[in-house]
């Protein structure tokens, strides 16, 4: 069973809306996770260099780092693939492939909300990730040389129009690596699941657009490459990728999907010449292999680069924020504050809750689903029920999810259960004593 604390749970939505100027809540999410792309290889702020300290060449990637908010400081805990995913879909910085199951994921959450999920994901998967996923083209043989691709889906339903345009994909791809050598052939392995997702993107769009999803692509030739090959082809294959997503971002942009861009570990190299790693001792320490870019684009987000140290874990609430949904995963990882608002949400068993900001009244929901949204500052909380009160004081400057359980009913029967235990249990011991006495005296 996955651990969700969601038992005493009481959002969402309270008087008035959030003001125009704010942005308005993207319906679903494209999650790009480009495996191997470390951020020093194409952020203007570094410079990478070998493990000898010598310095390498870098590229301009415009469309791989221009977006409505771009994170200069992202670190990964373990720079390998499966750790890697694992902890940017739980917010848990000690994920592995082995825990997703039992951990709350942001696919779990977004089911809750009526959400598909919906992937393509090469070389570099696991079956973890797939079980996640409504449906999913994956790269069967994990291999460039001979790529072989299938399509699953589970028990949940899922548009008809989408595994036809996933079954159709793999037919495809044999043509995409015709011929190809070379820095090409990684670059077209790339460009199948990326124009892929195109494809599945526009399909929702046109003929679902009441059904919200969250899309995740996971390339995989760039990180193929980082290990076959050198510095500069690697280098070569990133630039294939930064001309292919382009498309695919202004899809996003125009249907007002929330697209997020991101790698699972990064890559260094030994030598310019030389093959790249990224797990081993002599690799897993370095800038170049436990920095990752994070590039954001959503209607609801402010333009703006953001310093600070923040860590993968941080992405999965952030993506929980852009779609003004609460942060349920088990973790308390926070999210990256690039709204143009932040939220509260209160879980409650509460029969009233007001927010008092400077003794004004913000908001007041007696009964329901409960968001506080559009705030900033620091914020005083009364929550009721009967004679009994819980006031505190919180500042909101990013979303904020609040749990107040009352001390109500539950609790009194919780102490008179424990009362008629004790009783009984003091009546067992008395009674077993006495029969003790007696068969000793006799």
């Amino acid at each position: 069973m996955k651990k969700r604390a969601r038992y005493l749970i009481i959002l969402c939505l309270i008087v008035g809306g959030i003001p125009a100027s704010a942005g308005e809540t993207p319906d679903s999410v494209v999650l790009l996770i480009i495996d191997g792309l470390g951020s020093y290889y194409i952020y203007p702020e570094f410079m990478p260099h070998t493990l000898s300290g010598t310095p390498l060449e870098k590229i301009d990637a415009p469309n791989l780092i221009e977006g409505d908010a771009r994170v200069i400081n992202i670190r990964v805990p373990v720079p390998m693939t499966g750790p890697g995913h694992s902890v940017i879909v739980t917010g848990d910085p000690a994920a592995e492939p082995d825990t997703l199951p039992i951990t709350t994921t942001i696919f779990d959450i977004l089911h809750d909300e009526g959400f598909i999920a919906l992937a393509v994901m090469e070389k570099g998967d696991f079956s973890g990730m797939r079980r996640e996923q409504d449906a999913i083209l994956y790269a069967e043989s994990n291999s460039i040389d001979e790529p072989v691709f299938k399509v699953e889906h589970q028990h949940r339903p899922v548009p008809t129009e989408i595994i036809e345009t996933m079954e159709e994909r793999c037919s495809l791809m044999p043509e995409y690596m015709r011929c190809a050598e070379g820095a090409a052939a990684y670059q077209r392995y790339n460009r199948f699941a990326i124009e892929t997702a195109e494809d599945l993107v526009e399909a929702m769009t046109e003929n679902h657009p009441d059904q919200r999803f969250i899309l995740t692509i996971n390339v995989g030739g760039v990180d193929s490459v980082g290990h076959h090959t050198n510095h500069v082809t690697y280098l070569q294959v990133i630039e294939g990728v930064d001309s292919d997503i382009k498309r695919l971002k202004d899809i996003c942009e125009e249907k007002k999907i929330a697209f997020i861009l991101t790698g699972d570990h990064g890559m260094s190299f030994k030598t310019p010449e030389s093959r790249g790693g990224h797990a081993g001792d002599d690799y897993k320490e370095t800038p170049e292999s436990i920095h990752t870019p994070l590039v954001m684009s959503a209607p609801n987000i402010s333009p703006k680069i953001i310093s600070g140290d923040w860590g993968q874990e941080n992405i999965a609430p952030t993506i929980l924020s852009i779609l003004d949904l609460p942060n349920l995963l088990s973790t308390d990882s926070k999210p990256i504050p690039i709204k143009k608002y932040a939220n509260l949400y209160v879980i409650t068993d509460a029969d009233s809750v007001k927010l008092y900001q400077d003794e004004k009244l913000i908001g007041e929901e007696e009964t329901g689903r409960i968001r506080f949204k559009d705030l900033n500052g620091t914020y005083r909380i009364l929550a009721t029920s009967g004679e009994t009160r819980i006031e505190k004081t919180i500042v909101v400057t990013e979303d904020r999810t609040l749990t107040l359980n009352m001390p109500g009913e539950t609790t009194k029967r919780a102490i008179e259960t424990r009362h008629a235990i004790g009783i009984i249990l003091i009546l067992l011991i008395n009674t077993t004593g006495i029969i003790l006495i007696k068969r000793i005296t006799r």
